[in-house]
């Protein structure tokens, strides 16, 4: 279903914008005159260009406390739409509003809420979605969110811990990247000299050399040709083909792949709790 972005008056006089979606203009003019609204502009969104702007800036703890919300909204038996709309006019984050409002949008359209979920998957997961949907089609959707937001949070806390403990090795990393560079610009090039009088240089010093000249003859084209590499090298990574390799790197991995390995295990053998059950 197409969605449109439009910009509107509210009775007060006050300029509002935001995004319906509907099967036609005509329908989405009807749905902001039921709303009191008097459009200004209004023009069918781009495809993919909204939804991309919504996954940026949403962090996982705002999400998974918007799940906890969810459940117990479902719980005290607010009806869903009406608990989507309520989240949709949250203050706390207008990317967390943004989202749950094109969704309640959806559902009021008739759509499931997964599928709704589902078109935005910068801010949804996978993993959530089927989440979802399994709690829509067997009826514990208030559990399905609480158990959500309980695994965002852990995760969450998780990975705050992990980045903690990566910041001293990132210093470490940090200094002999500029002890290399300082090496390579400065100190081997003295060096030269000494090895151009012999008549059979190794070819590790002469890969050595090589590099010092190009760092301290063309270091803004070798830095470039290095951040161009870094920046392809974590593009493939993000796709579905550089993931299923990256994660098979990292269970092969000597040292961190007996890690990833029983994390892996443990997530999958975890035993369900049985607020869960339908």
């Amino acid at each position: 279903m197409p969605t449109f972005e439009y910009k509107a008056l509210t009775t007060a006089g006050e300029r509002v914008a935001g995004v319906l979606a509907g099967a036609t203009e005509s329908a989405v003019l009807a749905e902001l005159e039921s709303r009191r609204l008097t459009p200004i502009t209004l023009r069918e969104a781009k495809d993919g260009g909204f939804k991309l702007s919504l996954g940026q800036g949403v962090s996982s703890r705002r999400l998974a406390e918007t799940y906890l919300q969810l459940a117990d909204m479902l719980r005290a038996g607010v009806p869903l739409l009406r608990a989507l709309r309520l989240l949709s006019k949250t203050k706390s984050s207008k990317r967390v509003g943004e989202t749950f409002r094109v969704v309640a949008d959806a559902v009021s359209e008739g759509e499931d809420l997964a599928d709704a979920m589902a078109a935005h998957p910068r801010v949804f997961k996978r993993t959530h979605v089927a989440v979802v949907r399994a709690g829509e089609r067997g009826g514990f959707l208030e559990d399905a969110f609480a158990r959500l937001g309980s695994y965002v949070t852990n995760q969450a806390e998780l990975r705050s811990k992990l980045i903690g403990s990566m910041m001293y090795p990132g210093v470490i990393v940090s200094i002999f990247v500029v002890i290399l560079v300082v090496l390579f610009t400065v100190f081997i090039p003295k060096f030269k000299p000494m090895f151009e009088r012999l008549d059979d240089i190794p070819a590790l010093s002469a890969a050595i050399l090589a590099a010092g000249d190009a760092f301290r003859e063309h270091g803004l084209v070798t830095f470039s040709v290095l951040a161009v590499v870094c920046i392809g090298v974590w593009w493939w990574a993000r796709s579905e083909r550089g993931k299923r390799a990256v994660s098979k790197a990292m269970t092969r991995a000597p040292v961190v792949g007996r890690l990833v390995r029983a994390v892996a295990t443990g997530r999958f053998s975890r035993r369900p709790r049985r607020c869960c059950a339908p």
